[in-house]
């Protein structure tokens, strides 16, 4: 007899949708790219190189060069043709981006501490090296994983552009074979590198450290501090001995050297060091270095007698009586005024490196230039190269004591020996008849007077008091926590098969459970939220206790949870609640599950309050029992995550739950596992319900000479996706059930009734003591999930 035509139909779609599943199984799916849809940060050709000094992050490199671009398309499992036969459906969702490039960051550097990207707040990679290495940079998670931004996972090499430097071999490869080394520049190569989901690289920055110098002058005072800070005599010798960057190329000869050693022996002892970038495209050399002086107060300039260059620094580290005494006898004023400060409040800006962005010192006021100005006249003062609230805040007491005061400035020609040590930077004492001073002075210009009578033409203006500037403690920390935190496992996780009226009413529908075998069954999850602006999950599992985890629901609800504040009995159907997390996800008319050790109850949520739930109790496949206090609550329906993947009774599944946040997603080896195995929970007859004992619900202590159980029959398939109540009337039973009654006395089974088809059995004791009754129903060789039962203490009377 000839097969029906839809039955040939049915049997060549599942010959080709096996065959087109096993000829595209691992492949991952991508497509043809132009690279014009993706773009990197900062690429331009006539962009100069910046040089750094000390430690500080090295933001938008140049990126010389970027292709070898390619895309995966990401996927999502939908759902199957056929309820649980034939290859899932793959959902694009989004696509992953891969490139390699060429950046470069600066010019030498001595070591590389942490690379990021972005504005997330973890590194893509932290370390210490100091000489060209290969990065294995694993960070899939970095930007929110998948469903968002995407990660960075590659080689990433790492090169110092030092002399004996050889060319990359892949970025060789990828330009045209040329070789070049990229010598005396600081660069990355990614090599062929994931970055992100976006058609946009995101801006990458590096935390780089350089305290040497080409000349390797006085290096022993090269760095300032811990935390790798540099000492600015060495940023400005080095700035005016470099032939390369800087170009200005002076020999050490043409400096006075016992200046810059007296400096830097200064500033190392002040912790007074800096961390800033030069670039030529920004500002001159020249420029730089009195960007330099400017942060540490000093002055660089060309001795009018030596034609040296020159570094002093404006300190109060002078005796009054032992400075060069500039009066009338050797000295003729040109002007003197008083200069009235402009401001009354100081803010310093800062480049917290700790933090990574600007931040601002406390206001520092001067109530005496308050009162002068008639009210508060704030100044915001940026120092860049500061990298450090506590030097920042010292700065601010600085530069509030110079702006707020009232201070002579003058200028003079002198004359004499005198005027021989009088260079910018140096103070003296003067002390002018005609205007009755005599105020220590410092030198802010010398420029030379008349040869013939040695003289000098001064610019100088009143030095301040000693301890004038004198040092504040720190900003104390803001206290503030990021409310949005990395995610953290779910603390409370609630793996179960599914009962049959879950499945109908909520999983799979009736058609689809209806398609089930009797041993298979599915699985749910229900998982506590744990905070710290964690927003959903994911689940991923695998069968058996070895081999890989797969991912099974890419997007699941927390569940709400509680604790239950007390232990309460089978009738009791006010849950006391303790902790709870989510309360608003317990729905009244949805189930719930309270989980007591290894027994999970099912419940019907009818009322929720801050401290209780009302509940009816031992719904679908199960039975009131007591509940000891700490027992486990969590929402069923909306906020659980179904797992569609049917298995065999006795498999066993393991789980893991993966939960999300705006910072990334928990990775697999960091998630908890749970464990379930299956045992056909979904074809079993339901329990019977509605017990009576002698009449009575759940009794405490009975007396007589016998003791009946009656309860009421369950029907699963008549109930369907109903939920009934447990003192309902008896509904059906299913065809072939029966019930099995045991009873216990004293801890010992003494009674087994088998086979039942009505709805009680009479027990007769053969003394008092403590009587346990279970009932439960039995078809084609199923039990039901759980016994219906209860224990008493009874005792026998005539």
């Amino acid at each position: 007899m000839a097969w029906p035509a839809w039955v040939v139909q049915l049997i060549v779609y599942l010959a080709a949708t096996v065959i087109t599943a096993r000829l595209n199984w691992g492949k991952a799916p991508g497509r043809d790219v132009d690279l014009s849809e993706f773009s990197a940060p900062t690429i331009s050709e006539n962009r100069g190189i910046p040089v750094l000094f000390g430690r500080r992050w090295l933001r938008a490199p140049n990126w010389n060069w970027y292709g070898d671009v390619s895309i995966e398309v990401i996927t999502q499992n939908g759902g199957r043709k056929y309820a649980f036969f034939g290859p899932r459906e793959k959902i694009p969702i989004g696509e992953k981006w891969s490139t390699g490039a060429h950046l470069t960051f600066c010019y030498r550097l001595d070591r590389l501490l942490e690379l990021r990207a972005g504005e997330v707040d973890d590194p893509m990679w932290a370390g210490n090296v100091s000489a060209n290495t290969l990065l294995e940079i694993d960070e899939p998670e970095l930007f929110g994983g998948e469903k968002k931004g995407g990660g960075v996972v590659g080689q990433v090499a790492v090169m110092f552009g030092r002399p004996d430097q050889a060319a990359n071999a892949y970025l060789d490869a990828q330009t045209g074979g040329e070789g070049i080394a990229y010598r005396d520049e600081f660069g990355l190569v990614l090599e062929h590198v994931y970055v992100g989901t976006q058609r946009w690289i995101e801006a990458w920055m590096a935390l780089g450290e350089c305290t040497s110098t080409e000349s390797g002058w006085y290096q022993s005072r090269a760095a300032v501090g811990p935390d790798g800070d540099m000492n600015a005599a060495h940023i400005i010798y080095e700035t005016l001995t470099s032939r390369t960057w800087a170009r200005l190329g002076y020999s050490p000869s043409e400096i006075d050297d016992a200046s810059f050693r007296a400096a830097a022996d200064t500033l190392h002892a002040e912790g007074f060091g800096l961390s800033i970038e030069f670039g030529n495209d920004q500002m001159t050399a020249r420029q730089f270095i009195a960007e330099i002086c400017r942060h540490v107060d000093g002055n660089v300039f060309e001795d009018p007698a030596t034609g040296l260059w020159t570094f002093t620094l404006n300190r109060d580290d002078y005796d009054p009586d032992d400075i060069p005494l500039i009066d009338d006898s050797n000295s003729a004023v040109r002007s003197c005024s008083v200069r009235v400060p402009e401001v009354t409040t100081v803010v310093v800006a800062y480049e917290d490196r700790d933090l990574r962005r600007e931040r601002y010192t406390a206001p520092d006021t001067d109530l005496a230039a308050v009162q002068l100005l008639g009210g508060e006249v704030a100044v915001v003062d940026r120092y860049p190269g500061i990298a450090t609230a506590e030097l920042a805040t010292r700065v601010c007491a600085r530069e509030r004591a110079q702006q707020t005061r009232q201070l002579i400035e003058c200028e003079i020609d002198a004359f004499g020996p005198a005027a021989d040590d009088l260079i910018p930077g140096r103070v003296f004492r003067w002390r002018p008849s005609k205007l009755g001073y005599d105020v220590v002075m410092r030198v802010l210009r010398a420029d030379l007077g008349n040869i013939d009578q040695r003289g000098r033409r001064i610019r100088a203006l009143q030095a301040l008091p000693e301890g004038e500037a004198s040092t504040y403690a720190p900003p104390p920390p803001s206290g503030w926590v990021d409310p949005i935190q990395a995610p953290v496992p779910s603390p409370q996780r609630l793996v179960m098969e599914s009962p049959y009226q879950v499945l109908l009413a909520d999983q799979l529908g009736p058609e689809a459970a209806g398609e089930l075998d009797d041993d298979m069954g599915v699985c749910l999850v229900a998982a506590a939220a744990p905070g710290g602006g964690v927003s959903q999950h994911e689940v991923w599992t695998r069968v058996g206790a070895s081999g890989a985890f797969a991912q099974a629901v890419p997007f699941g609800q927390f569940a709400g949870f509680a604790e239950l504040g007390a232990g309460v009995g089978p009738a009791t159907t006010l849950l006391p609640i303790v902790g709870a997390i989510g309360r608003d996800k317990f729905i009244p008319g949805r189930l719930a599950a309270v989980v007591d050790g290894g027994r999970i109850e099912l419940v019907l949520v009818e009322i929720v309050t801050a401290s209780a739930i009302t509940v009816k109790r031992g719904m679908v496949d199960t039975t009131p029992a007591p509940i000891a206090a700490g027992a486990k609550l969590f929402s069923l329906a909306d906020t659980t995550t179904y797992i569609d993947d049917a298995r065999a009774a006795g498999q066993t599944v393991q789980v893991r739950v993966l939960t999300e946040s705006p910072k990334g997603k928990l990775p697999l080896s960091g998630a908890p596992t749970d464990s379930l195995t299956f045992a056909s929970r979904q074809v079993r007859p339901y329990p019977p319900g509605r017990l009576r004992i002698n009449g009575q619900a759940y009794p405490g202590v009975l007396a007589g000479a016998s003791i009946t159980a009656q309860v009421a029959h369950r029907d699963r398939l008549a109930q369907g996706a109903n939920l009934v109540d447990q003192d309902a009337a008896s509904i059906g039973p299913e065809p072939g059930t029966t019930l099995t009654f045991r009873w216990y006395l004293g801890g010992a089974l003494v009674r087994t009734e088998a086979g039942v088809t009505g709805t009680s059995d009479t027990f007769t004791p053969a003394g008092s003591g403590t009587v346990r009754v279970e009932v439960e129903a039995v078809r084609d060789g199923h039990a039901s999930w759980q016994a219906l039962a209860h224990q008493f203490s009874f005792e026998v009377t005539p």
